[in-house]
């Protein structure tokens, strides 16, 4: 299973539900991502945030048919567009 890493540890979702990776010759399940939501993408935020210097970079992976993907990072709404 993968997981997301935040802040140099492998860490499940906070909602704990995944998605699963289908093979296409067969269609059989061969893994399983995490289905993260706003509030994962805020602790990756707020990880980067607190060590500058660790030269952090995150990847955002969001829906296409999904509307934008807000957040709170300290008091402000940021909104990611699909």
């Amino acid at each position: 299973m993968q997981t997301n890493f935040i802040a140099n540890e492998a860490v499940a979702s906070v909602s704990a539900r995944t998605l699963d990776v289908l093979d296409p010759s067969d269609g059989r399940v061969f893994d399983q991502l995490q289905r993260s939501d706003a509030r994962d993408v805020e602790a990756a935020v707020h990880a980067c945030l607190r060590d500058p210097s660790s030269n952090a970079v995150m990847y955002v992976v969001v829906r296409r048919d999904a509307g934008p993907l807000e957040f709170l990072i300290d008091g402000r709404t940021v909104a990611v567009e699909p």
